[in-house]
């Protein structure tokens, strides 16, 4: 990626990091941008949205706290491996 590239890459997410702070989302950084890159490859924003709801919803009293944020790292991390492979298959013709 050139440097013009990456630098208004890095500005957009700033910029969509800091809305997503003012409507507090409870996104971190990285989720975000995991998020608008599955976007960007043609994933339905709203049912992205639906499954993040999904998982911010308030947990159960037997639930610890810190796993619907633990869940949606993880979902992210694995949609984005996912996607990672499909453009690796793509790119490589499978």
């Amino acid at each position: 990626m050139d440097p013009e590239a990456a630098r208004t890459a890095r500005e957009s997410l700033d910029l969509a990091f800091h809305m997503s702070n003012i409507i507090d989302t409870g996104l971190d950084r990285h989720t975000l941008s995991v998020l608008i890159a599955l976007c960007d490859l043609g994933l339905n924003p709203e049912a992205l949205a639906a499954v993040v709801k999904e998982l911010q919803r308030e947990p159960s009293p037997s639930t610890p706290l810190s796993s619907s944020s633990s869940q949606l790292r993880a979902l992210c991390y694995s949609l984005s491996s996912a996607s990672n492979r499909l453009l690796l298959m793509e790119y490589y013709g499978y």
